[in-house]
């Protein structure tokens, strides 16, 4: 008996919940998530609505606070952390936070700011049109593929994985790479890069009109430049 009321209480301790919820923003929407443990992805659609479906432990609470068009989701912290994965849809316009401790993130679709800080995450970044993004990773691979539309800056940093990005030819940028590894390939824009300075573990230089500053860094991993 005394096992069978101890299976019961872990189960219990570890039992999926569902968090369904849509929000309705007037304006330009501010979305926050900060996660502990699981996935965050977050799609662009063409709704105006924001529509976020979580599938979490009962040891994983999410509490949600909404002040005008700012929406802040956070996992509670718990003993141990129980496990999240969110699904979320917004409009294309809304500015995107995320925090996590471990897990996958993907953000696709988005034309505002980007901010992402993880301990342990890859992070995917699919068809970004924005004006600034700030991502720092303590371990794991960084992929981007956009374009750079605004005055930056844009600063993709991790410090054990890969950093793998992906731009227009007609995008204009200031450059600063810093690899430890040493493992830096610019692709078809090192020969297009003017005022190029090469110095240990870096490589910098600026791109048809320079501008908006693009910080890559990596400490132990490569760093991939590609032209589309």
């Amino acid at each position: 008996m005394l096992l069978a009321v101890v299976g019961w209480c872990a189960s219990s301790a570890t039992a999926a919940v569902k968090f369904d919820k849509t929000y309705s923003p007037q304006g330009r929407a501010r979305l926050s998530v900060a996660n502990i443990n699981g996935s965050i992805t977050v799609t662009a659609w063409n709704r105006k609505t924001i529509a976020v479906s979580a599938v979490n432990e009962s040891s994983a609470p999410i509490s949600e606070r909404v002040i005008g068009d700012s929406i802040s989701l956070e996992v509670r912290k718990t003993i141990p952390p129980g496990k999240a994965d969110f699904q979320i849809f917004a409009p294309a316009d809304t500015a995107i936070s995320l925090k996590n401790y471990m897990g996958r993130i993907e953000v696709r679709g988005f034309r505002n700011d980007v901010s992402i800080k993880s301990y342990d995450s890859d992070v995917r970044l699919i068809d970004l049109r924005i004006p600034s993004i700030d991502v720092n990773v303590t371990a794991g691979d960084i992929f981007f593929d956009g374009e750079l539309t605004g005055d930056g800056p844009y600063t993709l940093q991790t410090l054990k994985g890969d950093v793998d990005v992906t731009l227009p030819a007609s995008n204009s940028f200031q450059l600063s790479t810093r690899a430890l590894s040493e493992k830096i390939n610019l692709g078809d824009f090192m020969s297009s890069l003017t005022g190029t300075s090469k110095f240990p573990k870096g490589i910098s230089g600026t791109h048809l009109r320079g501008g908006p500053r693009l910080n890559l860094i990596t400490f132990n991993g490569r760093i991939q430049l590609h032209k589309k």
